[in-house]
């Protein structure tokens, strides 16, 4: 598949802002590279970001440039990538719909949806339990009759296999993230009224509870870590 590229142009640029909305910052700027998804590495001085099918290390300095981090492997990475709670490796989507693991510095990538899944599932990875056992992750399939499928939210274990289907339609579910203890998944989803709000559903698919009632789109809720 192709990867996004910037249009003749365009510039990318990545900032960072304080929980309190202090002022924003800009670390970088290119228009070499469509840059997406950045994520802080668990030391805080660096961002892991994704952009052509490859991971980049962003360092927090005067003078950031982007350091390829070199993922062996795996096919071209899409932008859904998470940092392990270990904080030594990242759980990483690719092009051909599996989910991996692969040191954070570097090195071979690992398959984890070795397993079959049910009913075909194309994987779009999400979250991962704050214990690091299961992944959180976003589910379509593609049929004959209707091409792909709304999206629904589903758990795996970390080791690949036992999923666990959390929502049905009608309508997407997407951006699913752990909270900080576990007990819940957030998400966005037109479940409750039609059009994405924030809604927040038990691991064992119990308690959907709607969260947002205005008429935005609202999206892939992050929580404080």
């Amino acid at each position: 598949m192709p990867q996004r590229k910037l249009m003749p142009g365009q510039t990318c640029q990545v900032w960072t802002v304080g929980p309190a909305c202090t002022e924003p910052v800009k670390r970088f700027e290119t228009s070499r590279i469509l840059l997406e998804s950045p994520n802080w590495l668990s030391s805080g001085d660096s961002l892991v970001i994704n952009g052509e099918g490859r991971l980049w290390r962003l360092p927090l300095t005067e003078a950031s440039q982007l350091d390829e981090i070199a993922v062996t492997g795996v096919p071209d990475l899409n932008n859904d990538h998470v940092l392990d709670p270990d904080g030594e490796h990242i759980r990483l989507s690719a092009y051909d719909r599996q989910l991996y693991r692969a040191p954070v510095r570097g090195g071979a990538a690992e398959l984890i949806t070795r397993d079959p899944s049910p009913d075909g599932v194309l994987h779009f990875l999400d979250g991962v339990h704050p214990r690091g056992d299961r992944l959180a992750f976003t589910g379509l399939r593609e049929t004959p009759e209707r091409g792909r499928t709304p999206g629904d939210v589903y758990t795996m274990s970390a080791k690949g296999g036992d999923y666990r289907r959390l929502t049905s339609g009608p309508g997407a579910s997407d951006g699913c993230e752990y909270s900080p203890d576990g007990k819940w998944l957030y998400f966005h989803t037109e479940l409750c009224d039609g059009h994405a709000q924030i809604a927040r559903i038990r691991p064992d698919g119990s308690g959907l509870e709607q969260l947002t009632f205005d008429d935005r789109g609202n999206w892939f809720p992050h929580l404080p870590r």
